[in-house]
């Protein structure tokens, strides 16, 4: 067969969580679902950030990762400053993760650890042809519906998506949409890591906005690909809106 009528490689994914404090949060059911994902090829790398003594997160996640011999597991631990915020606290953790990445990756993979995703997101998503990208977070509100989750990291045009529809300027409900910046599951290039791009006060929408501004990166939402957040798990926090 000549080199035409090869098929073309799938793009290699490195897939990223964080963890903290999770050793009684579901975590071996949480683990065995990002291990799931269809996509190949595939790895995965889990930071343990800045958890309380006695908490035993990053020895179960080891044994999880020994019982997966054949899976390419990256576990990395790491503790942060106490005097910074929590953004930047989560800044320096994820910055761990993503000095990981190695000269054959592709793409990167953000995929929270408590956020519940199809087997195959990666696939849906990058079927969309647009990257970078992300997938469309909801929780359930109470009382029986879902509303869009990630209020803080989604952005158009300087401003906070809303809860409820029209969650920004440009929302469409069924195809990609341009935004300034996405969160909780989401791919890009690998490539703009290796280029040192990293956030150190806003986690993913400082490091959105780096690869918009130093390697020309245009960000969609995927509002097709939802993913969601379990309410037990969730941690409500307060910010100040962007307006």
């Amino acid at each position: 067969m000549t080199s035409r009528g090869k098929k073309p490689k799938p793009p290699r994914v490195v897939m990223f969580s964080l963890w903290k404090n999770d050793e009684k949060r579901r975590l071996r059911e949480r683990a065995e679902h990002l291990l799931s994902k269809t996509y190949e090829p595939l790895r995965w790398v889990w930071v343990v950030g800045d958890c309380d003594p006695g908490d035993m997160t990053l020895a179960r996640l080891l044994d999880i990762a020994a019982e997966h011999p054949d899976e390419d597991i990256t576990i990395v631990p790491v503790e942060t400053p106490k005097t910074l915020n929590r953004y930047e606290r989560l800044s320096l953790s994820a910055n761990a993760g993503r000095d990981q990445v190695r000269d054959e990756d592709d793409l990167w993979l953000t995929h929270e650890s408590d956020i519940e995703s199809p087997p195959d997101v990666i696939e849906q998503l990058l079927a969309a042809g647009k990257l970078p990208i992300g997938a469309w977070p909801v929780l359930e509100s109470g009382n029986g519906k879902d509303i869009f989750y990630d209020v803080w990291a989604f952005r158009k045009n300087g401003k906070n998506f809303a809860h409820h529809p029209p969650h920004c300027e440009g929302w469409d409900p069924l195809e990609p949409f341009p935004v300034d910046s996405v969160g909780t599951v989401w791919i890009a290039y690998a490539e703009d890591l290796r280029r040192g791009v990293r956030c150190y006060h806003e986690c993913c929408v400082e490091l959105c906005n780096k690869m918009t501004k130093e390697c020309g990166r245009q960000f969609w939402a995927h509002p097709g690909v939802i993913v969601r957040q379990p309410r037990d798990l969730w941690e409500p926090h307060t910010f100040k809106p962007v307006r």
